[in-house]
């Protein structure tokens, strides 16, 4: 019986070994094939063509890296003054450094701290970064880096800011939410007979499409009054 069931699982799996093997022998012939070709002398010409122009590329790559290193060198107060205006790292030069290594760059620390102090001034430490920076964990990064750079009324106009953006942050969260339903609502409504639409569907579609309006209008409004704050504070 062991012997008539393991003929039986060989004559079962022979058409899989078969095609198995076919493929493994279609493999190998496509593999000699290519091999074949790659002697010929048209073959080796478009390998060495391919090879040609990845080494164009590569090329290309490195002038477009030395060009940026070298624009560091040229001018490293902008350099500085770039990363600060994001509220970057003060040490981000040992990364650009590093990355420009091959070029040997003579980096002037006191230029590229005046920029950076001035970056943050400029584009960070302002009233609209605190709006816009999230949670509170994000602004209490931002207030450890840009405090020593504002004063006491500047602080608390801050703080005043943020709040505005907390607000701001879950009146759209409260409007996404809203539209979600609506979008629901909506889909239900159009994939169902009219017997199966019921009088109370229709009037949440209603209520909803009035929330939605209502949202959007509150959210404008506090857009539109941080806006305003901005512009009379100047900013910062």
């Amino acid at each position: 019986m062991i012997k008539i069931a393991t003929a039986r699982r060989v004559l079962l799996l022979s058409p899989l070994l078969l095609l198995t093997a076919c493929g493994a022998i279609g493999n190998a012939s496509d593999n000699f094939d290519t091999e074949q070709y790659n002697a010929t002398p048209e073959g080796i010409a478009k390998i060495k063509a391919r090879e040609a122009e990845r080494m164009k590329e590569v090329q290309i790559l490195h002038e477009k890296e030395k060009q940026v290193c070298l624009s560091y060198q040229a001018d490293w107060r902008g350099t500085g003054y770039d990363i600060g205006t994001r509220g970057g790292n003060p040490q981000y030069y040992n990364s650009t450094l590093r990355d420009c290594e091959r070029y040997k760059l003579k980096f002037n620390q006191k230029q590229w701290e005046a920029g950076y102090q001035q970056g943050l001034k400029d584009g960070y430490c302002v009233y609209k970064t605190a709006l816009y920076v999230g949670p509170e964990y994000a602004f209490n990064n931002m207030m450890e880096t840009c405090s020593p750079l504002l004063s006491e009324r500047q602080r608390q106009n801050m703080l005043i800011f943020f709040t505005k953006g907390r607000i701001i942050a879950d009146q759209k969260s409260e409007l996404s939410d809203a539209k979600y339903e609506l979008s629901q609502l909506e889909n239900k409504l159009r994939y169902s007979d009219d017997s199966e639409t019921s009088r109370e569907d229709r009037r949440e579609y209603h209520s909803l499409k009035r929330t939605v309006t209502d949202l959007q209008y509150r959210l404008e409004l506090l857009h539109s009054e941080a806006q305003r704050l901005i512009m009379e504070t100047g900013g910062r």
